[in-house]
């Protein structure tokens, strides 16, 4: 929705369509290049995950400790719902240091784990 609202304001503002394509190119990569990659960390989190890893992202918490947290703690529900919910950028919910504390200290509290109801890479496997 914000792309394409931009996408209008800079219709209504610019009158010269090569001027528009660049500058529609460079608020449509501001806005949707961080969603990519935090799509690209989502996936290889989930894949290293289904086939048996740990599925650790490279940055201060992992998805499967962020969404145990949230299970037990509000500020981590509501941040993570905000971030999900494209309300708030992906750096909003991984790069927020009191986030990631709060996190760490659910999971050392003893958060319960999040348990994966989706079948095992290898019962899929054994379908195909």
């Amino acid at each position: 929705m914000a792309n394409a609202a931009a996408l209008t304001d800079l219709l209504v503002e610019s009158d010269d369509p090569a001027a528009l394509s660049c500058e529609f190119a460079r608020v449509a990569t501001a806005q949707l290049e961080p969603w990519y990659h935090d799509t690209v960390a989502l996936d290889a989190e989930i894949n290293a995950l289904w086939a048996g890893g740990s599925g650790a992202r490279s940055g201060p918490i992992s998805l499967l400790d962020a969404l145990a947290a949230a299970g037990v703690d509000p500020v981590v529900d509501v941040g993570y719902r905000r971030y999900r919910n494209l309300l708030d950028p992906p750096a909003a919910f991984w790069c927020d240091e009191h986030l990631a504390d709060r996190v760490r200290a659910a999971i050392a509290d003893g958060a319960p784990p999040v348990v994966q109801k989706a079948p095992s890479r290898a019962d899929f496997a054994a379908l195909i």
